[in-house]
């Protein structure tokens, strides 16, 4: 009986110590996935709305080009100053293709086609303006 509480008592204390282990291990070598992006493009799609387009290609052999999109206003900064702003800002869409269309009404309405794999998809995206506050409903059409 003593011998069956000693191995318990063992198989606990041994989980108890693996496990915060594990977490910090897992926690440690986890990528930063926007460290190593790059601003591809950027489009106009109304006075107010900007399109952004980034791209990270630092996944080795074995990951694809990741492109993201992110919905903001005129960022008239340089190119490392934008990337900072768009890693705080809503993430549209994140996949590996490309957004060929892309219509707008004035009531920030924004219809976005695009071709390929997608990763992540946001239907609101809130962000300012000329010292105001812009709600933008996006919809897709993925094909």
């Amino acid at each position: 009986m003593q011998y069956k509480m000693a191995i318990k008592r063992k198989y606990k204390i041994t989980l108890s110590l693996l496990f915060p282990l594990t977490v910090a291990w897992v926690i440690i070598s986890y990528p930063n996935n926007y460290a190593k992006e790059e601003l591809q493009r950027r489009y106009k799609i109304n006075d107010q709305m900007w399109l952004y387009m980034t791209k990270n290609s630092h996944g080795g052999a074995t990951l694809p080009i990741i492109y993201r999109y992110y919905l903001a206003g005129d960022l008239k900064v340089n190119d490392s100053a934008i990337l900072s702003q768009l890693n705080s800002k809503t993430l549209i869409l994140e996949g590996t293709g490309t957004v060929y269309k892309i219509e707008a009404d004035n009531n920030f309405n924004v219809l976005i086609h695009y071709s390929g794999k997608v990763f992540t998809l946001n239907h609101n995206v809130k962000y300012n303006y000329a010292q105001k506050n812009i709600t933008a409903s996006v919809s897709y059409k993925i094909n």
